[in-house]
């Protein structure tokens, strides 16, 4: 993801040692991608605001976590694009305020904005 981004020079994509500081409220998303005409609220490993795209990868551990209570941040701070990567059973939901998606590893069919041309 974050070589296609670079290669197209779509924006910049951090993994999860990057901090979205959102106010008060601090997260690190497992992946986040931020377009080339917002990179200004880009720091060093962190992002001073809302990022375009944020994936977060759930595990037994943390899904509960990550499906509500990150979800709940995520959508109130903006978030365009908020997409859960679930292993189990191999399936990737693409949460947006517009809609809901899911798409199998492998063939993608999410109808979305420019940013699903990233997986």
């Amino acid at each position: 993801m974050r070589g296609y981004a670079e290669h197209k020079q779509l924006g910049k994509v951090l993994g999860s040692c990057a901090t979205m500081h959102l106010g008060p409220c601090m997260l690190e998303p497992d992946i986040l991608f931020v377009g080339g005409e917002r990179l200004s609220i880009l720091r060093e490993r962190r992002l001073e605001g809302v990022a375009d795209l944020v994936v977060e990868i759930l595990s037994p551990w943390t899904r509960n976590y990550d499906m509500q209570e990150k979800r709940r941040a995520y959508h109130s701070a903006g978030v365009e694009e908020l997409w859960f990567v679930n292993y189990h059973p191999l399936k990737r939901m693409a949460c947006s305020p517009r809609c809901v998606f899911i798409a199998y590893f492998g063939c993608v069919h999410l109808r979305s904005s420019g940013l699903v041309e990233l997986v």
